[in-house]
């Protein structure tokens, strides 16, 4: 949450000339609600089964870039699937994400905080090990902006094809 996935997403898919779907996005095109309101209505499991058919649709497709919601990783059968594919962690303390949640209307899971910090470590601390053991590169992006991001993530990539 707040990592710059989409951001940043967006611009390595131009830059590869890919595609590029942000799964939160998708959700709530298919649905035509919000994922606050899919949350508030349809329950988190429902989201976490929406998001599963997103991420089957898209990943096994070579020419898309997937920028996934925060929780994807929440469910064993979404991270099997994250850990067969290319999948980059754009890591950043809970003090960094709370400085670039704009707003807690669109962030289901912060609604009822007190503290967007403290309900940031918390969610870290559930989730830091499954988001570690899918990922295949991690970048530490607290002392970042998305430019240098994306330039960071497009070097590797460069790197990681120039060598295979």
């Amino acid at each position: 949450m707040a990592s710059w996935k989409s951001t940043v997403g967006k611009k390595i898919a131009q830059k590869l000339d890919m595609q590029f779907v942000d799964t939160d996005d998708y959700i709530e095109s298919q649905k035509n609600m919000s994922v606050g309101e899919i949350f508030k209505y349809m329950g988190e499991k429902s989201f976490r089964s929406f998001e599963n058919s997103v991420l089957l649709k898209f990943s096994n497709n070579d020419n898309f870039i997937v920028s996934t919601g925060g929780g994807i990783v929440v469910t064993e059968e979404n991270r099997k699937i994250l850990s067969v594919g290319l999948t980059i962690l754009l890591r950043a303390k809970p003090s960094t994400l709370s400085s670039r949640v704009r707003s807690v209307n669109k962030r289901p899971l912060l609604q009822k905080s007190e503290s967007i910090e403290n309900e940031l470590s918390n969610i870290w601390k559930v989730r830091k090990d499954w988001y570690e053991s899918v990922s295949n590169y991690i970048l530490d992006t607290d002392e970042m902006d998305p430019e240098e991001v994306t330039n960071n993530l497009f070097q590797y990539l460069k790197d990681s094809y120039a060598n295979h």
